[in-house]
C-alpha cells in the first residue's frame, strides 16, 4: 500500500512490499516570469528523475504533449497575450503525477494618459478647491499600478490599488488642490508606474501625462511703492501705485483736484510746482475682477500751509441729547460757494442750527469752493450724550445677609446711557474708592450696561454702604464737572463664630451674630440642610424672645400653623420631593414680623450612566481623533455636579456646570482622545460626583459608568528596524527573525533576488540554505500599514575569512 504525504513537497511512502522512492521533483527555470503583453517568453521545466513515464507542459498557449522518458521540456510563446494563463509542468510516473505551476505576470503600460480639471474650465481662483483627474487607459495588472501626482518636481500623492484584476482596465484617480497665488503657472502631471517587483524590468515601466498648466486668478494683495512724500514748495514730485494681482489690476485715484496734479498711465500721479493746495491724502485703488485693495499716501509741502480758509465758531462740540446747537462757518477770503452738508442734506447758509438735536451720530461739514484753490471742507465734531435714566445695585445669586469670608458679586444696572466709550463706572465702599470700569465700544446710541464688583466681606463691613457712579467724561468741550449719576446699596454680614462645632454636630453651620433689629430673633438648627430626594428632613426654629405673640413655619410641605407664645417650632417632612422648596420661619411681635429662610439643597444621584463612542464603531486607529460621550440621566442639582473622566486610574478631565437649574436634568459631556498604540486595551470611564459642600454627605455621592474597553489598531513596528548582517558557513543553518508588533497581527512575506526554496507563507522566520547567501527582505504588513527589514547573509568559507558572493 502507498500513501502520499505533503511536507512542502510530495513524498510517496509505500508499505508492505516493494521498495519506497520519492516522487520526481520538477524545477522551472526561471521560477517565475514577468512578461510584457505581446512579447515572447520561454521557460524550461526539468527533472533529475530517470524512472518515469514522461513529462509535458499544460498551457492555453505553447503547451506540449506528454514526452516519453523526457527530462526537459520547454514552454515557448512567441507573443504572450493570454492575461489569465497558468502554465503547468507535469511529470508522470508509474504510480502518480507531479505538477508545478509557473507564476506569470503579464503587464501592459497605458495606451494613453491625460490630466484634466473636473467641473471647471478656465483660470482657477485662489483659495478655491478643485479636483484634477488623471485618465489612464488600458493598463494591467492594476494591483501593480502606482499613480504618482506631481506639481513641477514636487511629489504630492501616490495612489495604489488592491484590485486583483489581471486584464487591462481604465482608471481615473483624482487629486484635490486649493491653489494659492504662488501656484500661478504651475504644472501638474501624473505618472503611471508598474511596480512589478524584483523580477520585473528595472527601473519600473513608467508613462507620464502631458503637464497641465494652471492659471490662478487672485485679487490684489497690497499696494507697492506708494509712500508718504515731502516736497518743497514749487518743486515737483510723483506718487507711484503698483500692485500684484491676476488679472492685472486697474488703478484709480482719489484726491483734492488741484490744477497742478495729473495722472499718467493710471498708476502714476504727478504734482508740478507744489503749493499748499496739494497738501493732503492721496488714495490709490487697485482693482480686478476678484477684489480691490487701496493705500493712502500723504503729501506734505515744505514752506506751504494747507489751503482751506474755513473757520468754525467751534471745531468740537459736546451736546446733550435734545438740546439746541448752533455753529457759524466763516472764511478769511471770498468764496465762490459756502454751504453745510449733514449726511445727504445740503443747507445753503453759513450757520447750521438745530432747536432740538435728536440724532446720535451726526457729521456736519462746512464746504466751500475758492478761486484758484478748489473745494475744501471742514468737519464739525459733535459728541451727543445722555445721562442714565435709572441706576440700581443688586446682589447676584444671593439674598439675605452675607457671610464673612464668602465671595459675592454686586451688579450695577445702568439704563440708557450714551456714548458708552465716554462712560466711567466708579465703585465705592463708603468714600473709599474701589474700582473703575471703562468701555472701548464705540456705539454712539444709548445702551444698558451692568458692570459687576466682586467682594469678600469681613465682619467690619457689616452695615457698609456700596455705591456705583456713572460718570460721562466728555473732555474739555464737555460740561465741568462731568455729568454723574449714583446708586447706593447697604449690606449686612453674618459673622462666623470663633469656637469649633461640638462633636457629633454633623453638617451643621452654627448660628451667626447679626446687628440688632435684623432677624437675630430667630435661630435655625441646623441653619441649612442638604437632603437626598425622597428622604425625611427635620429643622427646629427657636427664639429667645419671651414677649412675642407667636411663631410658625411657612412652606409648601410640612408647614405649621401660627403657634401662640411658642419659642420653638419644627419643620418636618417624611419624604422631601419639592425641588424648589423655600421653608421660611417667622415670628410675630407686637410691632412687626421677622422671617428667616432655610437654605435647602435637594439632590438626586443619576438614574443611569453610560459611556459611548460618537460617530464610530469598531477598533480605533492610532493617531486618529475620537470623541467619547458620557450620558448621565436624571441628576440634580446640575451646578453641584462634577463629571470626572478617567483612563484606568489616570484622571483626564473634570467637567463642571454653571446652570442653576434645581430640577433633575440629563447631561452628556464629551472627551476628545487621540489614542496611541499603548492605549490598546485601555479602559475609559466617567464618574458623576455631587459636591454638596461641607453640609452634604462625605465623601460626596458618586456614580460611575461601566468602563469602555478600546481596541487600537496600529501599523507594524520592529524592535530594531536596522539592517542585520549575518555570517553563515557552508552546511550551517541560520534563522532570519522578522517578528514585528502590530494590531491587527501582521502578515509576513519574504523577497529576495535569489530563488527561495520552500518560501514560507506568512511566517516571521526564514531559514535560508547555506548555499544561497545574499539579500533577503521581510515585509510585515497589516491593514493599517507595512514596514520592511533587510537581512544580508554572508557566506564564510572554511578556513577563515569572508567570501562575498554577488548575484547579478
Amino acid at each position: 500500500m502507498c500513501i502520499r504525504i505533503f511536507l512542502g513537497f510530495s513524498v510517496l511512502i509505500c508499505i508492505a512490499g516493494g521498495p519506497t522512492r520519492a516522487s520526481c521533483p520538477l524545477e522551472l527555470n526561471p521560477p517565475s516570469v514577468v512578461v510584457k503583453y505581446g512579447d515572447p517568453v520561454s521557460v524550461n521545466c526539468s527533472t533529475s528523475c530517470t524512472d518515469h513515464v514522461g513529462m509535458g507542459l499544460e498551457a492555453t498557449h505553447g503547451g506540449t504533449a506528454l514526452q516519453l522518458n523526457a527530462t526537459n521540456v520547454t514552454w515557448i510563446v512567441d507573443n504572450l497575450e493570454d492575461w489569465t494563463i497558468q502554465p503547468v509542468c507535469y511529470i508522470t510516473t508509474s504510480t502518480d503525477q507531479v505538477t508545478k505551476t509557473l507564476p506569470v505576470i503579464l503587464y501592459k503600460t497605458p495606451d494613453n494618459m491625460s490630466i484634466s480639471l473636473l467641473n471647471h474650465s478656465g483660470p482657477m481662483v485662489e483659495g478655491t478647491e478643485y479636483r484634477l483627474q488623471c485618465d489612464i487607459q488600458n493598463v494591467a495588472p492594476l494591483q501593480n499600478l502606482v499613480v504618482k501626482w506631481y506639481k513641477g518636481n514636487e511629489s504630492l500623492l501616490n495612489v495604489t490599488y488592491s484590485n486583483s484584476t489581471k486584464t487591462p482596465v481604465d482608471v481615473s484617480p483624482t487629486l484635490t488642490i486649493t491653489p494659492s497665488r504662488d501656484d500661478d503657472g504651475a504644472q501638474y502631471r501624473c505618472e503611471a508606474e508598474l511596480d512589478l517587483g524584483p523580477e520585473g524590468p528595472q527601473p519600473p515601466p513608467t508613462v507620464s501625462s502631458e503637464p497641465l498648466d494652471v492659471t490662478v486668478h487672485f485679487m490684489p494683495r497690497n499696494i507697492l511703492e506708494l509712500r508718504d512724500t515731502e516736497v518743497d514748495v514749487g518743486s515737483s514730485t510723483q506718487l507711484k501705485c503698483n500692485s500684484n494681482g491676476n488679472p492685472p489690476p486697474e488703478y484709480s485715484w482719489t484726491f483734492y483736484r488741484a490744477p497742478n496734479v495729473k495722472v499718467e498711465n493710471n498708476d502714476t500721479l504727478i504734482i508740478e510746482d507744489a503749493t499748499g493746495a496739494n497738501i493732503g491724502y492721496y488714495t490709490c485703488f487697485a482693482r480686478n475682477t476678484l477684489g480691490m485693495v487701496s493705500a493712502i499716501a500723504r503729501i506734505s509741502v515744505r514752506g506751504a500751509d494747507p489751503v482751506c480758509p474755513l473757520q468754525l465758531s467751534a471745531d468740537r462740540m459736546v451736546i446733550k441729547y435734545e438740546d439746541p446747537v448752533s455753529v457759524l462757518c466763516s472764511t478769511t477770503t471770498s468764496a465762490e460757494t459756502l454751504y453745510w452738508t449733514i449726511d445727504s442734506q445740503k443747507i445753503n447758509d453759513n450757520t447750521w442750527s438745530v432747536n432740538r438735536l435728536l440724532k446720535w451720530d451726526i457729521s456736519p461739514y462746512c464746504n466751500a469752493t475758492f478761486p484758484g484753490i478748489g473745494s475744501c471742507r471742514k468737519p464739525l465734531h459733535i459728541t451727543v450724550y445722555k445721562t442714565p435714566d435709572n441706576m440700581s445695585i443688586s446682589l447676584l445669586n444671593h439674598s439675605g445677609p452675607m457671610v464673612e469670608g464668602t465671595e459675592y458679586r454686586l451688579q450695577c444696572d445702568i439704563q440708557n446711557v450714551a456714548p458708552l466709550q465716554n462712560l466711567v463706572v466708579k465703585w465705592y465702599k463708603g468714600n473709599e474708592f474701589l474700582l473703575n470700569v471703562t468701555y472701548s465700544n464705540s456705539t454712539k446710541t444709548p445702551v444698558d450696561v451692568s458692570p459687576t464688583l466682586i467682594i469678600t466681606p469681613s465682619r467690619d463691613d457689616d452695615g457698609a454702604q456700596y455705591r456705583c457712579e456713572a460718570e460721562l467724561v466728555l473732555g474739555p468741550e464737555g460740561p465741568q464737572p462731568p455729568p454723574t449719576v449714583s446708586s447706593k446699596y447697604q449690606i449686612y454680614v453674618e459673622i462666623r463664630p470663633q469656637h469649633q462645632p461640638t462633636p457629633g454636630s454633623r453638617n451643621i453651620v452654627q448660628p451667626t451674630a447679626k446687628p440688632k433689629g435684623h432677624n437675630d430673633l430667630l435661630e435655625l438648627n441646623p441653619p441649612s440642610v442638604v437632603v437626598k430626594y425622597g428622604d425625611p428632613v427635620s429643622v427646629n426654629c427657636s427664639t429667645s424672645c419671651t414677649d412675642c405673640e407667636g411663631m410658625g413655619w411657612e412652606v409648601t410641605q410640612g408647614g405649621t400653623a401660627f403657634q401662640l407664645n411658642a419659642t420653638i417650632v419644627t419643620w418636618f417632612v417624611d419624604n422631601l420631593e419639592d425641588w424648589t422648596i423655600k421653608p421660611m420661619c417667622y415670628i410675630t411681635t407686637s410691632t412687626n414680623q421677622v422671617t428667616k429662610t432655610l437654605p435647602v439643597i435637594l439632590y438626586k444621584t443619576p438614574d443611569k450612566m453610560s459611556i459611548s463612542l460618537l460617530d464610530h464603531s469598531g477598533p480605533m486607529v492610532e493617531g486618529t481623533e475620537y470623541r467619547l460621550q458620557c450620558d448621565i440621566q436624571n441628576v440634580a442639582p446640575v451646578q453641584n455636579l462634577t463629571v470626572k473622566w478617567y483612563k484606568g486610574n489616570e484622571s483626564l478631565l473634570n467637567v463642571t456646570y454653571s446652570n442653576s437649574t434645581k430640577t433633575p436634568v440629563d447631561v452628556s459631556p464629551t472627551l476628545t482622545i487621540t489614542p496611541r498604540s499603548d492605549d490598546d486595551g485601555a479602559q475609559y470611564r466617567c464618574e458623576a460626583e455631587l459636591d454638596l459642600g461641607p453640609e452634604g454627605p462625605q465623601p460626596p455621592p458618586t456614580v460611575s459608568s461601566e468602563p469602555l474597553n478600546v481596541t487600537v489598531y496600529y501599523p507594524p513596528t520592529f524592535l530594531s528596524s536596522e539592517t542585520e548582517i549575518l555570517s553563515i558557513s557552508v552546511g550551517e543553518d541560520i534563522s532570519l527573525n522578522c517578528t514585528a508588533t502590530g494590531r491587527p497581527t501582521p502578515h509576513y512575506s519574504w523577497n529576495s533576488s535569489l530563488h527561495i526554496p520552500n518560501n514560507p507563507k506568512n511566517e516571521a522566520l526564514l531559514t535560508p540554505p547555506s548555499e544561497l547567501p545574499g539579500n533577503y527582505t521581510c515585509i510585515a504588513s497589516n491593514q493599517i500599514g507595512s514596514i520592511s527589514k533587510l537581512f544580508i547573509v554572508i557566506l564564510t568559507p572554511k578556513g577563515g575569512g569572508i567570501l562575498f558572493l554577488f548575484s547579478a
